[in-house]
């Protein structure tokens, strides 16, 4: 134990207070009974080892059973059982040591911010870097071991055991420690070397009139034990924390807890009822001192080597962050110094772990000896008073720096200008230019703070009086003790004054009486020199705030004269921050004006970060840009820092930091047409935001000082849009206002909403080049009167011009913009030639301007105003709005090259020139006459299959031209509503006559892509070497370097470094890149070349390699350095996998090679995961689910995974949610501690709740990635109208059947669905995989028609956009086409957009037009007639009695008051009894009409009908001479036969239906509407019907009549007002009746017509003959005057009239009683319902039926509109809409297998799913492919996912751990998958950020801008040296290529723009954030915006 007094001793020896305890006898735990009083013992022993007065400490030199054993008095058993029930309930689970502990450190760490771990990470980096970078030889002047206090100390040695540790076990020793904390080791020796204490009480005890004379506290002798040594202490602590500990400390906490009998696991612990009526037991002995450790058997391991990053981030976090309580504790026991801690620690019950300081004011304990400690040591361990007041005196002292000081208003500094000043260039071509200089000093104060001697003060006057009056407030309460102490130093007593933890803190109490004096004095020690203090960053705000505004001074109103007055008062320290260049301006002569000032400055001295608002920073408008920040996060800061403006500071104080710099609560993210991060660097504010309100504005400046120091984002930079008037009154003197920062005035705004225009750079040798991917884009800001020279001026700024002939040898080059001018429906004109660039045009035009370019950049005035004179001249003076400019435009920047001879080809017109060679306007007709297969003359060609096979040039998805083969044609099709596939490209096309090629299969796999549709009317497709032949071959690429002037190779050039590009087998492209340079270095930016169908693989392991943290993790090593491996996981592989992937990893993130094939891993992979063995297709989601839980296994800590128990119900209903959670992320981490599992991996709570009981089941689940699925309104929505036939019930008053008296019998009326019906309209949403028989089952069940007499059809094509289908039907619904039964899936037939993509259903609903049949036939026996599917019997067979009976009952119904109203009677019976008794014995009794079953040539029987008899008079043989020509049922009449009477008679010809059947199907026509006044223009609700075959034509005329009438049923609306309208109520009425009476006289004369045929044969006797002519000519003279009534004709066409393809004929219907109607109607023909004009007026009686209208309750569409649209914007579905379907609650079904746990039976449960725990890597699967029993499909929907600001907390649970900030998500990667489900293509998208190939990075920036580091951008990691055989030719190119690429990574390091790469296997290529987002998304990455600080702590690497 630590140092005690002889007097402490001899009281401890006798005072019951440090006895040891008791071991009672029992049988449960087996411990011995006795106590001991070994702690005694240790103590005299140890007491006699020490020097002076020192006392003993605990050993553990004798192990407990050699003890001497006694009872425990009753006052330590009372003691002991008080602590033991108050803490019982708190010790935690063994199996939980090592996850409690874990989370325990990092709980505390996470109370640090992300961007403060990312300061002490970068300190701890600059000291391992000197470390690990130094001479092993260096002088002894090094900085590490410096001011540690200690003698005979050599800093060689010590820095070679430091070194030899790192580079050994990535540790840090106690040397290196030192060297962090340099600043408060540096303040604790200068404070004892010059005694300020005892200068402090000194003068203390003169203002008290006291006379103490004071001697110094302490020195090297008495302080052997290295009491005061916080930093050693601290070591100590951390060192015994370690990991390497914590299996020795759950093994004693797991033998502990048996040997007592304690029930620590959360399923036992359920209350008994037995046992809570029994006696409380005992409480168990306390465990000895030493825990029990030898006797079990449990060796304490040996201590590591050093402390971890994560260690050293404890540390602060807990000294800086924690409770109060927690704090004084830390410090109590650091004051006991390094030796009595390491003694105490060795012997302490928990094993060795310091549980006194981690589980310190928490609500767990460690374990069961952690109880002991209070028992122990509460009043044991004691430290000396004078040591404390002295070290914590020290540390609250405010005293002067040595040398100058420095002071914040009215002092020089003494060292000149601030080395801190951050210089950021952006780097374009060669070298740097545009010193974008942030004033970003705080790196140079923490330095200044650590050196110590010109440390400046930040605090202001009131603060130091504050800190002052700390310090007198902490004299006073120490002043008694402190003059006691002395007064015992000065009589050498051997009685030291020492604390107990309790006095300690009591003195404590009026000491350090507040918090903010507790942090002065940890942060002197713990973050001085490391994280600024808020007096630190105000100042560094406040100087760069006053040099902002100095620099600004007109933006304040200030006039000239004011302005040189306020630089005159200027202090030199002030003037030199302004020198914005290594030089100093010169103040020394007079006057020092703005003029002097301006000369002096650099021309980039203003210019904000990434060149947003060009070379001067002055923005479009020439005002200046300003940074909007939350009001809310603004008002924080000023009470954290006590913020003063001129004139007055914050009045609130505030302790507590604000979280991350968020921008979240300004931006609009609810906007339909703008996502998240898809503008780059622009984001959309919210609208109606009021300045000073809801936002404030700070400089440019100030921005990136607060970016840096707190993170967050993302930045909103907005343009200066008014100043302050001239006129504007200063009420007080310049020289007082401008010394402190000045408010913004009130009349300055900004540009809230500018117009967005994106420029791209022309890519010199593919100027052509279509599409987004590829070229380097920006995003700038403009307002319609902007000068469009600034707008000019910003874009050379800001866009990479890394061609090394961009430039002449002056350095100017020469550029000019383009403007795209591509129709946003994307509609083109297939006959005209595409154009040769696609849609640009120049912007201005046959002008030119100059631009700086490289060493350039840096320029002073007088060369800005000339080159802003050339732009001016360019832009003509124009404005952006007056040029067409407006919000979404884009631009093309292009550069001209220049040649040998110093002249500017600009590329464009070189390639133009180059294509007018080659390309003729004839041929180019040809090109596309042919792709459509057509001839020269625009016939069709009859072989046009020959054109596959054939080469073109083609360009690919992502812009770029190759040569490529025709692997396939798709036709337009007539009949067809199929679409090219998702994968087709979606250029409009034009209508096109049928059997045209509508596109063509591209296969672009020979250069490394897939297959893809074309549309042959795109400008994609080209003739062969139009567009890859070199068209610059002028300018070549060898000719541009500087020391290959003049040399050529085989006459190819080849792309820039920064485009990828694949090599074709075909004809060479003079476009390819060489693969061994990096297009990024330090950005990854490595391809993977394809193995065979390995894109799946490289599309996952590209996202992968962009994840934060894990790839730090695997390019370091980590996983080896700490020993993570599992090689003994039998779920893993042996670590084999994780080696091999981290081997791949780094070779990626070399930076030495552009490409990489990926053989090793890929052979490793297939070894592991056999499924992944072959060459087949495989799942990218799948791949990347699998190779996750590999590498978690691989790396898992846990190396024998426990047998882990659910949680018990009851226990889990008995406890809060949070602590259900918590204790089952426990036992997930019980078996599952690996990387992965810290940073990937998360939980759900899964509720499901029972039906019949109510009970809800809350289940944890643990997930690494998320499976949203689609919205069920993502499913297909159809709208079905319904047509009912025509019965007496629903047409009452045309087809009403008549009563006795004549009046119409109506129905009785019955619920919904009901009869009365005519059209009713039901919206109805299904499955996308449901057959069309389910959507006929709901159709069934809302309209109660039985699902065989339901037909549906479709139309062929619909427009688009239209909602009232009534209105779109007009003309456009006459292309019906039937659904066959079987047809499916529903997807097939969802209403699609002209270019194939699937209409979200608040856009349109698919329409679906049933019909009812209209044949209803009679019922019989309950059961409907099939008459038709039974056989007809022969009347003259011996059944002959049976047949008649038939037939008899036939004729009975036939005709009767019901036919052709409510039944039809089947005909099939009577038409062949019919045949049978009018069948001809001679040949003068064949009539027409007769109905005959005929055999022809060929041996085949069919039905037909006798057509013709002609009486050939040359024939001489009786009957042989007539000819009698029969006609085929369902045939042409080509194929018409000729037969002879003796066919008749020797059986070549029947009667009907003795060698056929009757046919099942009866014959259907489609009936349309139209008028007399325009035949040709049919209009209304066209409707089928159907006939029976057997029907005679008046028959079936009388079925159309009667189904006509549902269209004049109903009289219009609004009538019968005037006599006009009651006369057309007339009309209405009369054509009902004439309806009416046509229908009866049809009826009768049928009737009379079948039995007059009929009742020839009922004697038995078939010889007599039948003529109908009496009944013929009775029916033509009763219909005459009739159908002169009827309100409309019918008219036969054919499905070409009626959907316009020719004219109406007007063929007029025939009443006719021949059989039969098949005979001259057939499927091809239709009706007109020509309705006649009434009177003298144009109207007519058409009536459309009302619909009645009825939302469909199953599965329908319940949510308003307006919701369901909320779900749809730009296209496409939000991801929110997917986690809406995620959480939302759903029924289970039986076969889920849920049981109840209270009811014990398996239900049908409700389940509802809610986010608990989110990882810092959250990665979502949208499960596009869908399958069903029959169907699978591929969902192209396009979700619309943010890539910046996804905000989680919506769908996370309400009790949820989650942090407010820490719910807010970025994109960082997209797995894209094109294609279908048979085949496909993976692309990966990844936001590119740096990492260094050693695994360096900075994570805690998500956004671009000052103060964020770039890694491996440096020259030496760019290339390889080596040389190989044959390769000297390509030095020169390798060069160029080298250099572009190390430009291009500056340029992407430095810019605002985030750097978005698209990888396609090999290729790697820039593309525009807008594109990211599209409808072939599969997978999303997301990183959490502030990860986890103690993930960066874990994870980070020191290298």
């Amino acid at each position: 134990m630590g140092n005690c007094s002889s007097e402490v001793s001899s009281q401890v020896s006798a005072s019951a207070h440090n006895s040891t305890g008791t071991f009672t006898s029992s049988h449960n735990n087996g411990l011995p009974t006795g106590t001991s009083s070994h702690k005694t013992q240790s103590l005299r022993r140890k007491s006699s080892l020490r020097k002076g007065t020192s006392n003993g400490s605990f050993h553990n030199d004798s192990p407990a059973r050699n003890l001497e054993v006694k009872p425990l008095s009753a006052e330590n058993q009372l003691r002991w059982n008080t602590l033991f029930h108050k803490g019982k309930h708190k010790i935690i689970d063994p199996e939980d040591v090592h996850i409690v502990l874990d989370t325990s450190i990092s709980s505390c760490i996470n109370k640090l911010q992300s961007a403060e771990t990312t300061l002490i990470l970068r300190r701890a980096r600059k000291v391992v870097g000197t470390l690990t970078n130094q001479n092993p030889s260096a002088s002894k002047n090094s900085s590490l071991g410096y001011g540690n206090g200690k003698k005979n100390k050599t800093p060689v040695d010590d820095e070679s055991k430091s070194r030899a540790i790192y580079q050994k076990d990535h540790l840090i020793d106690l040397n290196v420690m030192r060297t962090i904390f340099i600043a408060g080791d540096r303040w604790m020796t200068r404070g004892r070397a010059e005694k300020w204490m005892d200068t402090s009480f000194t003068s203390y005890f003169r203002r008290m009139n006291s006379a103490v004379d004071v001697e110094s506290g302490t020195d090297e002798e008495n302080n052997e034990s290295g009491q005061g040594d916080l930093v050693e202490s601290a070591y100590t602590i951390l060192l015994h924390l370690s990991e390497a500990r914590w299996d020795h400390a759950q093994a004693i906490a797991s033998i502990s807890a048996q040997r007592v009998g304690l029930v620590l696991d959360a399923n036992k612990q359920m209350k008994d009822p037995k046992k809570e009526k029994a006696k409380p037991s005992p409480s168990p002995p306390p465990m000895f001192p030493f825990g029990e450790d030898n006797a079990a058997g449990v060796p304490p391991p040996t201590l590591p080597n050093g402390v971890s990053f994560q260690a050293l981030t404890l540390l602060i976090a807990y000294s800086l962050r924690c409770n109060r309580r927690q704090r004084l504790n830390l410090l109590f026991h650091l004051l006991l110094g390094s030796s009595k801690l390491t003694e105490i620690l060795d012997e302490h019950p928990a094993g060795g772990i310091p549980s006194w300081i981690v589980d310190f004011d928490q609500d767990w304990k460690l374990s069961y000896g952690s109880l002991g400690h209070e028992y122990y040591y509460a009043t044991s361990i004691r430290i000396d008073a004078l040591v404390a007041i002295e070290t914590i005196g020290v540390l609250l002292h405010n005293a002067p720096p040595q040398g100058s000081q420095v002071h914040v208003d009215n002092e020089d500094v003494s060292s000149g200008p601030a080395e801190g000043n951050r210089k950021r260039a952006l780097s374009y071509g060669d070298k740097k230019y545009h010193k974008a200089n942030m004033h970003v000093m705080l790196s140079d104060y923490l330095r200044r703070v650590r050196h110590g001697s010109d440390s400046p003060i930040f605090e202001n006057a009131k603060e130091q009086r504050k800190q002052k009056n700390a310090l007198d407030s902490f004299l006073s309460a120490s002043a008694d003790i402190y003059s006691r102490a002395q007064q015992k130093t000065k009589v050498k007593s051997s009685k030291i004054i020492q604390w107990t933890l309790a006095e300690f803190m009591n003195w404590a109490k009026s000491a350090i009486p507040d918090d903010s004096t507790l942090d002065i004095i940890m942060h002197h020690v713990f973050g001085m020199g490391l994280l600024p203090t808020p007096s630190m960053e105000r100042k560094l705000v406040a100087d760069s705030w006053i040099e902002w505004q100095l620099r600004e001074l007109h933006l304040f109103g200030a006039e000239n004269n004011d302005v040189n007055a306020a630089i005159s008062a200027m202090t030199n320290g002030i003037k030199n921050l302004l020198s914005f260049s290594n030089r100093e301006i010169d103040t020394s002569s007079e006057p020092f004006s703005m003029s002097v000032l301006h000369d002096n400055f650099d021309m980039n001295g203003s210019a904000v970060w990434g060149g947003i608002g060009g070379f001067d920073g002055k923005g479009g408008l020439g005002n200046g840009i300003m940074y909007c920040i939350d009001k809310k996060w603004w008002t924080k800061w000023e009470a954290y820092v006590r913020w003063e403006w001129h004139g007055g500071g914050s009045d609130s104080i505030s302790r507590t930091r604000p979280r991350e710099l968020s921008s979240e609560p300004l931006l609009d993210r609810s906007s339909d047409f703008f996502l998240g991060g898809s503008m780059g660097s622009y984001e959309l504010m919210k609208q109606n935001l009021t300045k000073n309100r809801d936002y404030v504005l700070v400089p440019p400046c100030v921005w990136d000082i607060l970016y840096e120091l707190y993170g967050g984002g993302p930045p909103l930079p907005r343009m200066i849009l008014k100043r302050v008037s001239d006129n504007s009154s200063i009420d007080v003197s310049i020289k007082e206002r401008f010394q402190k920062p000045n408010k913004i005035p009130n009349s300055l705004f900004v540009v809230t909403h500018p117009r967005v225009i994106e420029c791209q750079v022309c890519v010199p040798h593919q100027p052509y080049r279509r599409g987004d991917v590829g070229p380097m884009s920006i995003r700038l800001m403009a307002t319609s009167n902007q000068p469009l020279w600034r707008l000019f001026a910003e874009i050379v700024l800001r866009l990479p011009i890394v061609h090394p002939r961009g430039k002449n040898s002056d350095g100017k080059g020469r550029g000019r913009l383009w403007k795209n001018f591509e129709q946003k429906d994307g509609s083109e004109n297939d006959e005209a030639a595409p154009s040769r660039f696609g849609p640009w045009e120049l912007l201005i035009q046959s002008r030119a301007a100059e631009f700086p370019v490289g060493e350039n950049m840096d320029m002073d005035h007088g060369a800005y105003d000339l080159f802003v004179k050339s732009w001016d001249d360019y832009a003509d003076h124009a404005t952006v709005g007056s040029v067409g400019l407006e919000d979404g435009s884009r631009l093309m920047f292009e550069y001209a090259l220049v040649g040998k001879d110093e002249e500017f080809t600009w590329p464009r017109e070189a390639a133009e020139k180059a294509g007018i060679r080659s390309r003729d306007n004839a041929e180019d007709l040809e090109f596309r006459r042919t792709l459509r297969g057509l001839d020269t003359n625009g016939n069709f060609i009859t072989d046009v299959k020959r054109i596959i096979g054939t080469v073109i040039d083609a360009m690919d998805s992502a812009g770029r031209w190759y040569q490529a083969e025709i692997a396939d044609i798709d036709f337009q099709k007539d009949d067809s509503r199929e679409s090219i596939s998702a994968s087709a490209n979606t250029e409009s096309d034009e209508s096109r006559h049928p059997r045209q090629i509508r596109a063509v299969k591209i296969d672009f796999r020979d250069v490394g892509g897939h297959e893809q549709w074309i549309l042959i009317g795109s400008d994609r497709l080209a003739t062969k070497g139009r567009y890859t032949r070199d068209s610059i071959k002028s300018i070549r690429l060898e000719q541009m370097d500087n020391g290959s002037a003049g040399k050529q190779t085989n006459g190819e050039s080849k792309a820039l470094g920064f485009v990828l590009k694949r090599h074709s087998t075909k004809e060479p492209t003079p476009f390819q890149l060489c693969t061994s340079v990096c297009s990024f270095p330090g950005f990854g930016a490595c391809g993977l070349a394809n193995m065979g169908n390995t894109c799946y693989a490289n599309s996952a392991v590209q996202c992968i390699s962009y994840m934060p943290l894990l790839r730090s993790y695997l390019l370091s090593n980590q996983f080896k350095k700490f020993g993570d491996i599992n090689k003994d996981n039998p779920l893993g592989t042996g670590g084999r996998l994780l080696e091999e992937f981290a081997s791949l990893q780094q070779l990626m993130w070399s930076a030495k090679l552009g490409v990489r094939t990926p053989t090793k891993f890929r052979s490793q992979l297939a070894k592991a995961l056999q499924q992944y063995a072959g060459a087949d297709q495989q799942d990218a989601q799948e791949l990347l689910n699998d190779l996750l839980d590999a590498l978690h296994e691989d790396s898992n800590k846990v190396v024998n995974k426990p047998y882990v128990e659910a949680l018990e119900d009851g226990w889990v209903e008995s406890r809060d949610l949070s602590k259900v959670g918590e204790e089952s992320w426990r036992r997930f981490l019980r078996r599952n501690r690996s990387i992965v599992a810290n940073i990937a991996m998360g939980q759900v709570l899964n509720r499901v709740t029972c039906p019949a009981c109510n009970y809800t089941s809350r289940n944890f689940d643990p997930f690494n990635m998320l499976s949203i699925p689609f919205p069920t309104v993502s499913d297909v929505v159809f709208r079905c109208q319904v047509l009912r036939r025509a019965t007496p019930y629903n047409c009452p008053n045309t087809l009403g059947l008549k009563n006795g008296n004549g009046s119409s019998r109506q129905s009785k009326t019955t619920s919904y669905p009901s009869d009365h019906l005519i059209l009713e309209e039901y919206t109805i949403t299904m499955s996308r995989l449901a057959d069309i028989g389910d959507l006929k089952e709901n159709i069934h069940k809302l309209c109660g028609i039985s699902l065989n007499r339901l037909k549906l059809f479709v139309l062929d094509e619909e427009e688009e956009g239209v909602e009232d289908h009534s209105q779109q039907r007009e003309g456009n619904l006459m292309n019906l086409s039937a659904i066959p039964e079987k047809e499916g899936p529903c997807l097939q037939f969802a209403r699609q957009s002209s270019n194939g993509k699937l209409l979200s259903p608040a856009e349109v609903p698919t329409a679906i037009y049933v019909f009812e049949t209209t044949l209803k036939s009679r019922k019989s026996n309950d059961k409907e007639d099939q008459s038709n599917k039974i056989p007809v019997y022969d009347l003259s067979s011996s059944d002959k009695e049976y047949a008649w009976k038939l037939v008899q009952q036939d004729l009975k119904n036939f005709g009767d008051m019901n036919e052709c109203r409510s039944f039809d009677t089947n005909p099939n019976n009577l038409a062949k009894a019919m045949s049978q008794c009018v069948w001809p014995l001679s040949v003068d009794r064949v009539a027409v009409g007769l109905r005959v079953d005929a055999i022809d040539h060929r041996g085949h029987w069919f039905s037909g009908s006798v057509i013709d008899v002609t009486q050939d008079s040359s024939s001489e043989a009786d009957g042989e001479g007539t000819k009698i020509k029969v006609h085929f049922d369902n045939f042409s009449s080509k194929w018409d036969l000729d037969f002879f009477f003796s066919d008749f008679t020797k059986g070549g010809v029947r009667p009907l239906y003795s060698h056929c059947r009757p046919k099942d199907t009866p014959l259907e026509l489609q009936i349309f509407h139209g008028t007399a006044k325009t035949p040709n223009e049919l209009f209304g609700f066209p409707f089928f019907l159907q006939c029976y075959s057997e029907w005679s034509g008046a028959r079936a005329g009388a079925h159309i009549l009667s189904q006509a009438s549902r269209f004049i049923e109903r009289s219009k609306k609004g009538r019968a007002v005037d006599m006009k309208d009651v006369e057309l109520n007339k009309m209405y009425t009369d054509s009902r009746d004439a309806i009416g009476k046509v229908i009866d006289v049809i009826l009768e004369a049928d009737r009379d017509f079948v039995r007059g045929a009929i009742s020839l044969g009922q004697n038995g006797s078939l010889t007599n003959s039948f003529n109908g002519a009496g009944v013929v000519e009775k029916l033509k003279e009763n219909l005459l005057p009739l159908l002169k009534k009827l309100p409309f004709d019918l008219i036969i066409c054919d499905t070409k009239q009626a959907s316009g393809e020719s004219e109406l004929r007007d063929v007029r219907y025939e009443y006719t009683l021949e059989r039969n109607v098949g005979n001259f109607m057939n499927a091809q023909n239709g009706i007109v319902l020509q309705w006649k004009n009434v009177g003298r007026t144009d109207e007519i009686l058409y009536t459309e039926p009302s619909i009645y209208k009825e939302k469909s309750k199953n599965r329908s569409q319940t949510e308003d509109s307006n919701s369901e649209r909320s779900i749809y914007a730009r296209g496409g579905m939000r991801i929110g809409a997917c986690l809406d379907e995620f959480c939302k609650e759903q029924n289970l079904d039986q076969a889920d297998c849920w049981r109840c746990p209270k009811c014990n039976d398996v239900r049908e449960g409700r389940q509802s799913m809610k986010l608990w725990r989110l990882p810092d890597l959250l990665t979502f699967h949208l499960k596009r492919f869908n399958c069903s029993a029959r169907w699978r499909e591929k969902i192209t929907t396009k979700i619309n996912f943010p890539l910046t600001g996804l905000d989680m907390k919506e769908w996370c649970d309400n009790d949820s751990p989650l942090s407010s900030d820490g719910s807010i998500y970025d994109l960082v990667g997209v797995v894209n998958h094109y294609g279908g489900m048979t085949g496909g293509h993976y692309v990966a998208t990844c936001k590119a950020t740096s990492c260094s190939p050693n695994g360096s990075e900075e994570v805690e920036h998500n956004f671009n801008g000052a103060g964020v580091h770039a890694f491996g951008t440096k020259e030496k990691v760019s290339q390889t040296a080596t040389w190989k055989l044959g390769r000297s030719k390509d030095k020169d190119s390798s060069s160029i290529h080298t250099r572009a690429a190390l430009s291009a990574a500056k340029t992407a390091a430095e810019s605002s723009e985030p750097l978005w790469l698209q990888f396609d296997d090999d290729s790697v290529e820039p593309i525009p954030p807008r594109s990211v987002n599209t409808e072939s998304a599969y997978v999303l990455f997301y990183r959490r915006r502030q990860i986890s600080p103690s993930n960066i702590a874990r994870y980070s690497t020191m290298d």
